[in-house]
C-alpha cells in the first residue's frame, strides 16, 4: 500500500482533521452571513426575496454539513485502531467534525425559523 493511501489509519486521521478544519471555515461563513442579516429590532433575518442571500446560505450550510460528516466519519473510523500513531488527531478530527455538524444544523434551523423575505 502507498504512503498516501486513503486505506492507511494514519492519513485518515490527517484528513479527518484536514476536513474538520474546513468545515469551521464554511461554519463561520454561514454565522457571518446570518448576523449580517440579523435584524434585532423585529428578531428576524432580513434578506431580498429575489436576491443571492438565500442559495448562498444553504450552499455554505451544505458544504459544512458535507465537510463535517466527512471528517467526523474518518475520524471515527481510524480512531483506536492499532496500527494508528496519530490517535489524537482521530479524535480531533472527530470531535471537531461533530461540533461543526450540530452548529451547522442549529444556524440552518434557526435561518429557516427566523427568516423574512423582502419583496421590493
Amino acid at each position: 500500500m502507498g504512503k498516501g493511501s486513503i486505506r492507511r489509519f494514519d492519513v485518515q486521521a490527517k484528513w479527518a482533521l484536514w476536513f474538520s478544519l474546513a468545515s469551521v471555515v464554511t461554519c463561520l461563513g454561514i454565522l457571518v452571513l446570518l448576523i449580517r442579516n440579523w435584524d434585532a429590532s423585529i428578531s428576524l433575518v432580513k434578506y431580498r426575496a429575489d436576491g443571492f442571500f438565500q442559495p448562498a446560505y444553504l450552499a455554505c450550510s451544505a458544504l459544512t454539513m458535507v465537510l463535517a460528516v466527512f471528517g467526523l466519519a474518518l475520524g471515527f473510523n481510524s480512531a483506536g485502531q492499532r496500527r494508528n500513531d496519530r490517535q489524537k488527531t482521530s479524535w480531533t478530527g472527530f470531535f471537531i467534525g461533530t461540533f461543526m455538524l450540530a452548529a451547522a444544523i442549529i444556524l440552518l434551523a434557526a435561518f429557516w425559523l427566523l427568516k423574512q423575505p423582502l419583496t421590493v
